[in-house]
């Protein structure tokens, strides 16, 4: 994970993940990233990911 500071706290980058995709979140704290990735590795054990389950629904 990679913190970038900006004006309103930090951007988070992830890097890996199954498409090997950068993500981008803003968290306002480290704590937050952690909980956000721990989600995402979970997830991602599962199959999914979150925010996909709407790109399946359409």
């Amino acid at each position: 994970v990679i913190p970038c500071p900006t004006k309103s706290g930090y951007i988070w980058v992830v890097r890996g993940g199954q498409l090997n995709e950068s993500l981008y979140f803003a968290a306002p704290t480290l704590d937050f990233a952690n909980d956000w990735i721990q989600a995402m590795d979970r997830a991602s054990r599962m199959g999914e990911t979150p925010g996909r389950e709407a790109e399946k629904m359409r």
